[in-house]
């Protein structure tokens, strides 16, 4: 893979994730600034700050004794429990945040909306989906539980993306109505309905169906698992 660098951190974290991403990297490679510093040429001022970004993503994890390495990837029923961690929290800071809502709020949330749908290439992409909803969580003064749920944003293929936005857009239509109609029942509904198509878009349809029969005990002929909503 041939990747243009012009030396700024967003580009190197750019090259370094796709690099992650396609499996060049495998979780547990090094990641040694003097090493990528020489490999791209440049000071390690911008290598530094790359990876500060992808430990912020979750890309990365720093381990004693051997500095950043590339992090291991969930597996499944980890990031099931990972998801429901982040409900939580967010159903709760969006509560909090609908009591602080006014006009303003709506309208930079519309616009982050807007240039969320308009997204087209993934440097666009990456991040839209973020902001769309941090609008909504600085509203709810808890930084904290901000700051945890952002640690926790899974990192999804370009086009794995792309198919998770649209099929939430009507959900972030119905979370942005219901701010603007003060709507709390309504803007916690939507949060939780967005988890909903997390929990698929990340895990997939099949694991997902897996992983429910196997936490009721699995089924029995004629006998409905018994699933709590």
């Amino acid at each position: 893979m041939t990747l243009s660098i012009k030396g700024t951190s967003e580009q190197i974290a750019d090259a370094l994730r796709a690099e992650i991403e396609s499996g060049d990297l495998t979780p547990g490679s090094p990641l040694n600034q003097v090493q990528i510093a020489d490999r791209f040429k440049l000071s390690r001022i911008p290598i530094r700050e790359a990876l500060r970004h992808l430990e912020a993503e979750g890309y990365l994890t720093y381990l004693p004794n051997k500095g950043a390495v590339v992090a291991r990837t969930p597996n499944a029923s980890e990031m099931l429990e990972i998801i429901e961690l982040r409900e939580v929290l967010e159903v709760r800071l969006i509560e909090r945040a609908i009591e602080n809502a006014d006009a303003d709020l709506v309208a930079r949330a519309a616009k982050a909306m807007n240039l969320m749908n308009q997204a087209r290439d993934e440097a666009s992409v990456r991040g839209s989906h973020e902001r769309f909803h941090t609008v909504f969580f600085g509203a709810a003064h808890r930084p904290l539980m901000a700051e945890t749920i952002n640690a926790w944003r899974f990192r999804l293929q370009f086009d794995r993306q792309q198919a998770f936005l649209r099929s939430a857009r009507r959900v972030h239509g119905q979370l942005l109505a219901a701010f603007s109609n003060s709507d709390a029942r309504g803007a916690t509904q939507s949060v939780r309905e967005e988890y909903a198509l997390m929990r698929t878009a990340i895990v997939g349809k099949d694991a997902l169906r897996r992983l429910e029969d196997a936490a009721d005990g699995g089924s029995t002929p004629g006998r409905a698992p018994n699933r709590r909503g």
